[in-house]
C-alpha cells in the first residue's frame, strides 16, 4: 500500500501544475553579431512581412539575403517567432538563449537565459549583439519574458 501512495505522489509532484505546459520549440537562428541592434530585443512575430523586415533591420548586414530563407521555413498560420537580445554589449563573452517557454493559459512565459563573462575571463575585444531566434506554435496569449542572469564560474 505504501508502494501506491509513493508511486501517486511521484505522478503529482511531477504533473504540471494549472495545466501549465512547457512549449516544444526550435532555434531558427542564434549569433553574436547584430549590428541593428542596440538595446533589449523582446519581440514576437506572427507574419512574414512584419519579420522580415525587423529582422532585416536588426541582423547581420547581409540581413536581406537570410531574412527570406527563414521566414520561407515558417508557417505563420500555425507558428510564430520569437527574438530575444540583450542589446549590444561591450565586448565579447556575453550570450543569450531562450530556455523555455512555458503556456501558463491565461500568457506564455519566455525565460531567457543571459550570460555576462566572468572578469577573468579572456573576450574578444570587440562590440557584439548576441540573439536567440526560435519558432514555436502558435499561441495568441500575451507573452512574460523572464530575464535570469547566470554566470558561469567554470
Amino acid at each position: 500500500m505504501k508502494t501506491i501512495y509513493a508511486i501517486l505522489l511521484l505522478v503529482f509532484a511531477c504533473a504540471p501544475i494549472g495545466g501549465e505546459e512547457a512549449l516544444p520549440f526550435s532555434t531558427l537562428s542564434k549569433g553574436y553579431n547584430a549590428p541593428g541592434i542596440t538595446g533589449r530585443v523582446e519581440m514576437i512575430f506572427y507574419d512574414e512581412n512584419s519579420f522580415s523586415d525587423a529582422w532585416k533591420k536588426l541582423a547581420p548586414s547581409d540581413a536581406s539575403a537570410y531574412a527570406s530563407p527563414i521566414a520561407a521555413d515558417v508557417d505563420f498560420s500555425r507558428e510564430m517567432l520569437i527574438l530575444v537580445s540583450p542589446g549590444t554589449c561591450p565586448t565579447g563573452g556575453y550570450d543569450v538563449v531562450i530556455e523555455k517557454v512555458v503556456d501558463r493559459k491565461s500568457e506564455i512565459e519566455v525565460i531567457v537565459l543571459y550570460k555576462e563573462p566572468r572578469p577573468d575571463e579572456f573576450v574578444t575585444e570587440a562590440l557584439t549583439q548576441p540573439y536567440h531566434l526560435i519558432t514555436l506554435e502558435r499561441r495568441d496569449a500575451p507573452a512574460r519574458f523572464n530575464w535570469e542572469n547566470t554566470f558561469e564560474t567554470q
